[in-house]
């Protein structure tokens, strides 16, 4: 928290237009981020819908709703109803600390798909760092200037807050306790941002070359593990570009409000005058920017794909993909993985189970005539969806009739609709919805 956002009196803010605006949208925040965390409780009780929600960032980011709705609670308690003493100086520093650890969470997101997607780190087992960071940096910066009795009530603007007298010691305070880290991870958050769309068009541009460019069948089953992490980044693009906006969004309301306390601190008016109309303008937008972070993410969420798709699981009865006996198809099961594809062009199967070559249409997506061919070295388990075994021939070519691509994905959420991929084959790349 800031001094921005505390208005400069209780009457003003009780009987003002900026007060009413301040309390309306953190009354609207509040209420938003506690019914997208009980209906995230409600699902995560659900197995079709709990595989939905199983993702490292959904669950920072109900950490992060939850610290919004401390800070949204208690927030207008420490501008209205407090006055000094111990409470006014206990309720800052949990505010203050509720809202650091929210933007240390949101960092931790982009830093967590920066990790996944180009060091293949796993990111169920960074979780854990990430909210007890998190929370050490947010204690310490916090606990240290209330041991040192630097928060509490600020008589100039009759609030709680850092309740020194104005002077180069209050700012340092400020600045190295809060400022610094709330304009570090908005930094971070878009560095973050333009590391993953950057490495997004790497693997994204040369999988849209011709097929026809391979010189030949073995050229590209010798590519199948490079390409893997590729094809897997590709898939999940959409869940990852998804994912980055959380960090996005973070990193603007963290520098936009930053540099308007840096203004705020260095213009304050004279003890008892009121503020003018250049004052109270970047004061006001400050107040409306921290006062709507519960709304702004509270209305992110609850678009989220993987909450959309939690929901449509409890409204719907499981249904499994197969293809008919007209239609010619192969059905790949594996561990993490269970991907059913139906393909428009030949399809060369060896005994053992290796798939040389695997052009692929999808006509939801690309429109007819728009082919990939994807190269494995191996394959997992074959077996044809009419249940009948391998065949004993050495090679067979199966022509399949167009369709579009259709999977059915397990443990690990669902992919791209139209993207027929398998992302068990590279190593580091196994269950990668799970990890961003």
């Amino acid at each position: 928290m800031s001094a921005l956002d505390k208005p400069p009196s209780p009457a003003t803010a009780k009987d003002g237009l900026r007060g009413k605006v301040i309390i309306g949208l953190t009354i609207s925040g509040v209420i938003l981020s506690a019914g997208v965390l009980i209906l995230s409780g409600c699902m995560a009780f659900h197995s079709r819908a709990r595989r939905h929600l199983d993702r490292v960032s959904f669950r920072l980011l109900v950490y992060t709703l939850a610290a919004h709705i401390v800070f949204g609670v208690l927030g207008p308690v420490t501008d209205l109803y407090l006055f000094p003493g111990w409470q006014c100086s206990f309720l800052a520093f949990v505010v203050n600390v509720a809202l650091l650890f929210s933007a240390a969470l949101f960092f931790c997101m982009a830093l967590n798909l920066v990790l996944v997607l180009v060091y293949n780190i796993n990111g169920r087992k960074m979780e854990k760092y990430y909210v007890l960071g998190s929370a050490l940096v947010s204690a310490i910066c916090l606990g240290s200037a209330y041991a040192c009795d630097q928060l509490g009530w600020d008589d100039k603007n009759k609030i709680c807050w850092y309740g020194q007298e104005d002077s180069p010691a209050r700012l340092s305070w400020v600045v190295g306790t809060q400022m610094f880290w709330m304009l570090l991870f908005a930094i971070g958050e878009l560095v973050a941002f333009l590391i993953i769309v950057g490495h997004l068009l790497v693997y994204m541009f040369p999988m849209r070359k011709d097929p026809s460019e391979s010189p030949s069948v073995s050229s590209r089953c010798s590519q199948a593990t490079s390409r893997g992490a590729g094809l897997t980044i590709v898939a999940f693009r959409g869940i990852i570009l998804r994912i980055g906006i959380y960090p996005l969004v973070s990193c603007i309301t963290n520098l936009t409000s930053t540099f308007l306390s840096i203004y705020q601190l260095k213009h304050q008016p004279a003890e008892g005058a009121p503020l003018s109309g250049s004052g109270a303008m970047p004061l006001l937008l400050g107040l409306s920017i921290y006062a709507a972070r519960p709304l702004i993410y509270g209305a992110i969420a609850i678009t989220d794909p993987s909450f959309i798709r939690a929901l449509r699981a409890l409204r719907r009865r499981p249904r499994l993909s197969s293809v008919g006996s007209t239609s010619t198809g192969t059905q790949t099961t594996s561990a993490c993985l269970t991907t059913v594809l139906t393909f428009d062009s030949e399809l060369l199967v060896d005994s053992n189970a290796s798939i040389r070559t695997l052009p692929f249409h999808s006509s939801s997506r690309r429109g007819a005539g728009n082919e990939h061919e994807l190269g494995f070295d191996t394959w997992p388990e074959e077996r044809r969806s009419n249940g009948s075994s391998m065949l004993d021939s050495d090679v067979e070519s199966v022509r399949a009739a167009p369709s579009t691509i259709q999977k059915e994905v397990g443990d690990t959420g669902d992919v791209e609709h139209g993207l027929g991929v398998e992302l068990c084959d590279a190593p580091g790349q196994r269950d990668v919805a799970r990890h961003i």
